[in-house]
């Protein structure tokens, strides 16, 4: 289920005897409570708050703690329940092998072997936006842009191992559920309803809390919907209107490549609509 529907993970795990895993990717990270919506979870959940904004956190990291605690859950007669709209993040807990060594091609090393001006044009054909953030000095400095593309690149696709007899889909019986809107116009007013509450209860202070901490526009944590747009807004590059509006239209796309991920790799889970 997704932490949009807090009332109905908290009665799966009351009706369960269950225990609420985090499965966003976003939530994992400290500091980041509003807008990721971490301030909805029931009590207690699990995974979240692992982190530092500014340090890179792989899928596979997260499947790693994600699993060991699932185990615990279980091994405690209770039932893990995993929330979250992160479908990467739900497949790769799914079918992870803790037996099998995972290596990221996202190291830092990649990038020392290229030449300052390799790493000045990709930063700014592939991640524009990063560069109008760093100043004449970060811009001529090689190790300061290899550190702002290992922030970036700090996740990365990982192999599925289906058939191995370590994964919790072959260790345990899992009972999959996918919440969804009957239709485009119940989501898209969610959606709106879902900004507008976090901007009552402080997205923009939040955001300049984390600037005044000395967390920059770039690292991992901030590099997502909701954040970049408030930045850009604080930046004076957008008003206040397009801020909005700019974060509903993430939001919107969000969704959808969401609901085909997990239709697409979770075809036994039973389907259940909300309002």
């Amino acid at each position: 289920p997704s932490h949009d529907t807090p009332d109905l993970t908290t009665k799966l795990a009351q009706e369960n005897g269950g225990e609420l895993i985090n499965c966003d990717s976003r939530q994992i990270y400290k500091e980041l409570n509003i807008i990721t919506g971490k301030t909805d979870n029931p009590k207690g959940t699990c995974c979240v708050d692992m982190v530092d904004p500014d340090k890179p956190f792989s899928a596979y990291e997260y499947a790693c703690h994600a699993y060991d605690i699932t185990k615990k859950i279980i091994e405690n007669k209770k039932v893990p329940i995993v929330v979250g709209g992160t479908g990467m993040y739900a497949y790769l807990l799914k079918y992870f092998d803790p037996k099998k060594e995972y290596k990221s091609p996202s190291d830092l090393k990649y990038f020392d072997k290229s030449t300052l001006e390799d790493l000045q044009k990709k930063i700014k054909s592939e991640y524009n936006f990063i560069w109008e953030k760093l100043n004449e000095s970060d811009r001529k400095n090689k190790r300061r842009l290899c550190t702002a593309l290992h922030r970036i690149i700090h996740n990365t696709s990982l192999p599925i191992e289906i058939k191995s007899e370590n994964n919790l889909a072959n260790l345990y019986k899992i009972k999959e559920y996918i919440f969804l809107h009957k239709d485009k116009e119940s989501m898209e007013a969610k959606l709106k309803r879902r900004i507008k509450s976090r901007m009552q209860m402080g997205a923009v202070e939040e955001c300049k809390k984390l600037l005044s901490m000395g967390f920059k526009y770039y690292d991992p944590g901030l590099m997502s919907i909701g954040y970049q747009s408030v930045f850009r807004f604080l930046d004076g590059k957008i008003s206040e209107t397009m801020m909005l509006e700019e974060w509903f239209v993430k939001e919107r796309q969000y969704a959808k490549r969401q609901k085909t991920y997990l239709l697409k790799y979770f075809p036994s889970a039973e389907i259940r609509y909300v309002q």
